[in-house]
């Protein structure tokens, strides 16, 4: 049987989607790293010892029971978190024409008679799904900062005015103008803090 024709096939579209704010983009970052890493760790404690269908199931390797044990419950804690950075990246793997799973959900068949995937697969889709995180991280930084730098410049609006005009801030027309402003402002101010809120993932 060739085994090629089984490999899981990547689906999911990484852009679309509600957009996520970037502090929430680089947990699943530091989530998803992690989770690989303690799942490196663990499987250097085991190895393949049989195959039932397209993968081999693993195992402990001789005298490493106990510390494999404690590290696969260790990893199965992570992988918690690893679940929403596959969502987040927009990865998750399909068998046959229907069935698809997220990688961090499926990884612990390694260890039964009906393995999903394989060690290096799970690792290559943790590699994809970060560096799509890592664009995402810069994209959504940017727009952030583009925003709030916006939103700050919005502010200054009132002073602007009257400076325009040619009035000091101690003066009855300068108080007016600037109040006239500051009125409309504030209406403005509330439709552009929804706006902002739903841009960067609704707060």
């Amino acid at each position: 049987m060739d085994r090629r024709l089984h490999l899981p096939q990547i689906v999911g579209v990484a852009w679309h989607g509600a957009t996520v704010r970037a502090s929430e983009v680089q947990r699943s970052i530091t989530s998803l790293t992690t989770f690989l890493n303690s799942f490196t760790e663990l499987m250097a404690m085991c190895e393949p010892v049989d195959t039932y269908g397209v993968y081999p199931t693993w195992r402990p390797k001789g005298g490493r029971a106990p510390e494999a044990t404690a590290a696969f419950f260790d990893t199965s804690r992570l992988a918690g978190r690893a679940v929403s950075a596959f969502e987040t990246a927009g990865i998750s793997i399909r068998y046959g024409s229907s069935v698809s799973a997220n990688p961090a959900v499926i990884w612990t068949t390694m260890f039964e008679r009906a393995a999903m995937l394989e060690p290096r697969q799970l690792y290559a889709l943790g590699q994809q799904a970060l560096g799509i995180l890592d664009q995402k991280l810069d994209r959504q930084r940017g727009r952030e900062r583009g925003m709030i730098g916006g939103l700050g410049r919005f502010f200054t609006i009132p002073s602007q005015i009257r400076g325009a005009a040619g009035l000091t801030p101690g003066s009855r027309a300068g108080w007016f103008v600037a109040s006239l402003a500051g009125i409309l402002q504030t209406v403005v101010s509330g439709l552009l803090v929804y706006a902002v809120v739903q841009v960067l993932g609704g707060y």
